[in-house]
């Protein structure tokens, strides 16, 4: 009999006795029927209630049994799982591990470590530093499985619920002398291809004191690039910059050196200069364009004269104001500008003596006004040409005689000019007052004339009186003009030679035969 059964009976065997004592008093009144019908029942009766009730509680306590083998399983089979795994939210360095197994973790810094190259830019170069470059490894200062350790399988269930963070860092192992031998390999870590860097210097440029930098080359100071890159895989840097690091030596003389400073002051007193030339009325200063050529610094930073230079100044300012047989440009007295040349009028610049004397005044760097050697000179300088503003004027087409000082029009005055008919049309040109008289005679082949005032400006023709002449202007001259020379009227004449000083400048032109270049 099984004890399933056993129990049963012991059980309704209770109930039956329950029942008969809480029935007793009834059951003793019961009439003979019931009782001949309770003998005759083979098995005890049982509420089919108490079956129901027994069958749950047993379901129960098999749940129950069931779940509790199911968390025991579950808990040890993660503690054997966590043994070996990281738990959840788990990160070392930048790596989440989370539910990595430590031989998993293990290849995943092992990859890490062996992939690792530090690059480093140089100025015209970029080269790098792996894994085994000089002997170079890494180690790291915590294994996996201490890292590991430090997290409690038994208690992973809490864990989960958690971060953890964890930091290794990674020590580099090398053979200096490995390194220093493989970075030398690099062809800018090379002696023969660095270059020494430019030092900063002072020249004079178009008339300026200018400071040229010193610029830095590829000249490395190689224990500072040892030390950089050791440094940077001591620190397991992926990248490094030489320049920035202040590697490339730089120049002996800077731009903001003393002898920047004394040099740039130097050449600013030489450009100072005033070296000049005296005209008269007109004062020409030596440019400090000019004086930068001229000068220039020695090895010793002293401002020396370059003869040569000196020379080809010269020759510049000999071309310049030598206006002999030049044309020149002369605003004529109703606003038209014109191209006028002479063969008798303007300057000649001596070259020879000139080059001579302005080389010894300019060696001495000192300021100096002089007078320009010449072979010959005008009446006059300015800065636009020799005329001036002090000049005889006359317009042939017009018939006209203007007397300029200083800029204004002093004298206008009517004229005649040489005969067309007879061809004796006076020429136009540049020419200057080379002679003046009172009461003299003119003499020529045919004639034998008395004039009171005359002022000679090209060989034979010059401005005169003409007391045998009532009119003058208009077109008198194409049939009844003189034989080459300009008449004036008496009176005019008379203030003419007063203002008239010999080397004066005589402008006389037919308009219709000049180069007009301005209107």
């Amino acid at each position: 009999m099984s004890k399933n059964m056993v129990e049963t009976k012991d059980e309704n065997s209770k109930l039956d006795k329950d029942e008969k004592v809480d029935k007793s008093d009834d059951e003793s009144k019961k009439n003979e029927t019931k009782e001949i019908d309770t003998i005759k029942l083979d098995k005890p009766y049982v509420d089919p209630s108490v079956l129901k009730y027994k069958k749950k509680k047993k379901v129960l306590k098999w749940v129950a049994i069931s779940v509790l083998a199911l968390i025991i399983l579950v808990y040890f089979g993660g503690v054997i799982y966590f043994y070996s795994h990281f738990d959840k939210g788990t990160k070392i360095n930048q790596y989440d591990v989370s539910n990595m197994s430590v031989s998993e973790v293990e290849k995943v810094f092992s990859d890490e470590l062996n992939a690792y190259v530090l690059e480093i830019e140089f100025k015209n170069a970029t080269e790098t530093v792996a894994i085994g470059d000089g002997g170079l490894k890494y180690n790291m200062s915590e294994s996996v499985q201490q890292i590991k350790k430090k997290q409690n399988p038994f208690i992973w269930f809490v864990n989960i619920f958690t971060d953890d963070t964890f930091s290794v860092t990674f020590s580099a192992e090398y053979d200096e002398t490995s390194m220093k031998e493989y970075l030398n390999s690099f062809d800018c870590m090379k002696p023969e291809n660095m270059k020494k860097s430019d030092n900063a210097d002072v020249v004079m440029r178009d008339g300026e004191v200018v400071v040229i930098p010193d610029v830095t080359n590829t000249k490395l100071d190689r224990d500072k690039v040892y030390a950089l890159v050791f440094d940077a895989v001591a620190g397991y840097e992926n990248s490094l910059n030489i320049e920035d690091n202040d590697c490339y030596v730089i120049a002996d003389i800077t731009a903001d050196s003393e002898i920047i400073k004394e040099k740039s002051k130097k050449a600013e007193k030489f450009l100072s200069i005033k070296a000049q030339y005296d005209f008269g009325d007109y004062i020409y200063t030596v440019s400090r364009e000019d004086l930068s050529l001229i000068g220039y610094f020695d090895s010793d930073n002293n401002i020396q004269i370059s003869k040569n230079n000196c020379d080809v100044f010269v020759k510049k300012f000999a071309d310049r104001f030598t206006t002999y047989g030049k044309y020149r440009e002369f605003n004529t007295h109703d606003g038209e500008t014109i191209l006028i040349t002479g063969d008798n009028y303007g300057w000649i610049i001596d070259e020879e003596k000139e080059m001579e004397e302005f080389y010894n005044l300019i060696v001495k760097q000192k300021d100096f006004v002089k007078e320009p050697e010449t072979i010959k000179e005008g009446f006059t300088m300015c800065e636009l040409n020799d005329i001036g503003d002090t000049y005889v004027e006359i317009d042939f087409l017009e018939q006209t005689l203007y007397v300029y000082k200083n800029g204004k029009v002093e004298l206008e005055t009517p004229v005649v000019t040489g005969n067309l008919l007879y061809d004796y049309k006076t020429p136009g040109g540049l020419f200057c007052i080379d002679n003046r008289a009172y009461d003299t005679y003119l003499v020529g082949p045919t004639w034998n004339l008395h004039v009171n005032m005359w002022m000679g400006f090209n060989g034979s023709i010059g401005m005169h009186d003409a007391p045998w002449r009532w009119e003058y202007g208009g077109d008198i001259y194409k049939t009844d003009g003189s034989h080459g020379c300009v008449n004036i009227p008496y009176e005019e004449a008379m203030k003419a030679i007063d203002i008239c000083i010999t080397g004066m400048p005589v402008v006389c032109y037919w308009l219709d035969e000049v180069e007009i270049i301005k209107q």
